[in-house]
């Protein structure tokens, strides 16, 4: 992940990224990770951006760090999303 962000921003090596490579792990999750879900779950439903946006928000802020963010976790968020559809 490291590796990738440093690419993605042309950052030079240095001692400090170094650290970062060594003592972190971070996971990120995209947009397309949601809409791509969603789809196989609710193939008549199309998820936009803002939407996937709101939900990735939503699993950030919301989520049990002891079960982390999981697959299971956005299909809670996707299917919330599903239910507030149905009830407008």
């Amino acid at each position: 992940m490291i590796n990738y962000l440093q690419s993605l921003l042309n950052l030079p090596d240095s001692p400090e990224l170094e650290m970062l490579k060594n003592d972190y792990l971070a996971v990120l999750w995209h947009i397309d990770d949601v809409i791509s879900r969603a789809g196989d779950t609710y193939p008549d439903q199309v998820v936009s951006k803002e939407e996937a946006q709101e939900i990735l928000r939503t699993m950030d802020q919301r989520h049990d760090a002891s079960q982390g963010i999981t697959w299971d976790v956005m299909d809670v968020w996707i299917e919330d999303l599903m239910s507030s559809r149905e009830d407008q």
